[in-house]
This record gives structure tokens, sequence and C-alpha cells, in this order.
């Protein structure tokens, strides 16, 4: 397939997978979420994992069992890894799996895995034969046109997305500094508050209700520091106060022994 093709199914996959998204947790929620981490309908993590499925399935296409199990530890190793990245280049967790009964450090669950490693399967033997065949019909000249527009505007939202997001760091590290907030949930509460200032925090915080921003714990980071050197402290005081008793004990006992051998000498 062309790259045309390839980036046009990447696209599909994150609109359907931002719509799937939306219908799973609104319906959760009892209320319309706008999910996603971007402005626009797309949830890039959808793309990836079909596009993933795509490359390394598609000559796996007589062995249906394998298509499964490949595509059940592709998906835990692309949501894992993302999960991760995110919080450690932004300090905040997107999404936490830690309330489900099978889960790996809060970022991936079996109960959402299994339905993408049937996804898999979709994706090679339904979605895929379809939407080429579309590609086919509208011609090559016409897909560089699409992919070109769909492109610019993919790369517009990301940046808005990304600037945005960004405030969470900033906002987590500027709450912390002040000293006021001592703890995660205060600084989650106050970028949360931050973020509600604009339309694109706005757009974040409902796609993301359980978004934990994480900030130093100035002020018990400190306590411990001057305890631990309290203690350290007080074990030398110790110490020292326990050799310059022995040492007095040393010297009461010379001068006692000198004492006894002089009487000894006078005896004599």
């Amino acid at each position: 397939m062309s790259i045309e093709k390839y980036y046009l199914l990447f696209l599909i996959y994150s609109v359907a997978g931002w719509i799937i998204e939306e219908i799973y947790c609104s319906y959760c929620e009892k209320k319309i979420v706008n999910r996603g981490f971007l402005l626009g309908p797309v949830c890039p993590i959808y793309g990836i994992g079909s596009l993933t499925f795509t490359i390394l399935l598609t000559r796996l296409y007589c062995y249906p069992v394998l298509i499964f199990i490949i595509s059940f530890f592709s998906c835990a190793l692309i949501e894992y890894f993302t999960s991760y990245i995110l919080e450690k280049i932004f300090k905040a967790r997107w999404w936490d799996y830690s309330d489900k009964k099978i889960n790996l450090n809060g970022r991936i669950c079996l109960e959402n895995l299994i339905p993408f490693g049937i996804f898999g399967l979709l994706v090679i033997y339904v979605l895929n034969p379809f939407f080429v065949g579309i590609f086919d019909k509208i011609g090559e000249s016409n897909l560089t046109v699409i992919s070109i527009v769909t492109a610019v505007i993919l790369v517009i939202d990301i940046i808005i997305s990304f600037i945005a997001v960004a405030r969470v760091t900033i906002t987590a590290k500027v709450i912390s500094r002040k000293g006021v907030a001592d703890n995660t949930n205060e600084i989650t509460k106050g970028v949360k508050e931050e973020l509600r200032k604009t339309f694109t925090g706005r757009r974040l915080i409902n796609a993301f209700p359980n978004l934990q921003a994480f900030g130093t714990k100035v002020k018990q980071l400190a306590q411990k520091t001057v305890e631990k050197a309290n203690e350290i402290a007080n074990e030398t005081k110790e110490k020292g106060g326990k050799i310059i008793e022995e040492t007095k004990k040393a010297g009461i006992k010379i001068k006692n022994a000198s004492k006894k051998n002089k009487e000894k000498n006078n005896k004599k």
C-alpha cells in the first residue's frame, strides 16, 4: 500500500476510536464526555494500534488465533508505554485502571485488552479490505490531496493541544513552589482550576475528568530531611558522649593504677 493509504487508515481508525470512547465513556459517566487528547475528534492511540495491526498482521491472514494474541499484547504495550511517556513528559496521569480487578500499575487492564484482541481480527478480516477498496475507487491523486489537507489540520491540532497540556506541568510546578499546596491532591485541584480558564483547558479536563497532576511534596520532603538530620545529629552526640565517658573511665583506671604502683614502691 502507498503512504497515503497507510496514513488515511491511521486517521480513520483514530476517528473511529474517538467515537467508541465517546459512546462508552458517556454511557459510564451518564453524561456527554468529549474524549481524546487532541481538540479534534481523534484518538491517535487507536490509529497507532490499528496501523501496527496492519503492518504486522496482514501477512498472518491465515492464523486468526495468532492475530488475536499479537493484537492483545501489542495493544497492551502501546497503551502502557503511552501512559508512561505522557506521565513522564507532562507529570500527569491521563487514565487509571487501578480500580479494575486485573491491572498493571493502573496503566492497562485485562478488561480493556480482550476487546482490542477482537478488534485486531476485525481490522485484518473486515475493516482494512473495506477501506482499501474505497481508496482504490477514489484514486491516488485524490488520496494525496485528502492526506495533505487532513495532515495539516492534524498537525495544527497537535500543536495547540500540546500547548494546552503543557500547562498541566507548568501549573503544577508553580503551585508546588508557592508552598501552599504540599500534596498531589491539592496540586491537581489547582491545575484543574487553572485549566478551566481557557477553552482548551476545559476541553482537556472534560476529556480526562480523572486527571491527576503530580507535584513535589515540598513540606513533607523538607520535614523528612530535617528529621533525618536530627536523627544523625543525636546519634553522633550519643556516640561522642560515650567516647568521652569511656575516655574518662580509662583515665581514672590509669590514675588508680599509677597510685597503687606508687604506694607499693613506697612500702618497699
